[in-house]
């Protein structure tokens, strides 16, 4: 049962159906993934239909943006192109030490360690000597991944997950950049 029919069982069951209480996901899957017009939607809730087009749009459920959204969601049809296209540009030999630093500055520099080192509880040659030690680990692992050195790679990984038994599982964390790559897609497309 779609999340449209839920709502009209609802209300052929005499719940009455607040708008306002609709949230950004549902709202989602009743316009996109359901495909509903806004009259529909508005039918549904006893509203008018503008009322659904201006929430929609306070919530940034536009044509474009979720045509962006599904691309960068791997959902598009074109995204596997874009995307093996995107990764032959960055995932070179020369690119190393860009990818490295960008990547110790997102991990490492960007994080909790920023905050102790502006509270000088790390001096500046600290930090500088930090960020060697990982931009220099990092680009050794990026080059076995760019070279499909996958012998090395699993020995590095395997042997150094022993050291690491008593840790938090993994938890993903994109620092906003799914909404960053989303944002710079719209300026593009405009």
């Amino acid at each position: 049962m779609t999340l449209f029919e839920t709502f009209q069982f609802k209300k052929t069951n005499g719940e009455v159906l607040n708008f306002n209480q609709l949230t950004l996901n549902e709202l989602k899957q009743l316009h996109w993934n359901e495909g509903r017009f806004d009259w529909e939607i508005a039918e549904l809730f006893n509203i008018s239909k503008s009322k659904v087009q201006q929430k929609r749009r306070k919530m940034g459920i536009t044509r474009k943006e979720m045509i962006i959204e599904d691309l960068i969601n791997n959902k598009d049809e074109d995204y596997h192109e874009l995307n093996q296209k995107a990764f032959e540009r960055i995932m070179t030999t020369e690119n190393i030490d860009v990818i490295s630093k960008a990547l110790t500055n997102f991990a490492f520099r960007s994080g909790p360690v920023e905050d102790i080192h502006s509270n000088n509880q790390l001096t500046q040659k600290d930090m500088k000597t930090l960020n060697k030690f990982i931009v220099n680990r990092l680009s050794y692992v990026i080059k076995l991944i760019i070279e499909s050195r996958g012998i090395e790679l699993e020995y590095l990984i395997r042997s150094n997950a022993l050291f690491n038994t008593g840790w938090d599982a993994a938890e993903e964390d994109d620092g906003d950049n799914f909404y960053l790559v989303k944002q710079e897609l719209l300026k593009w497309n405009r």
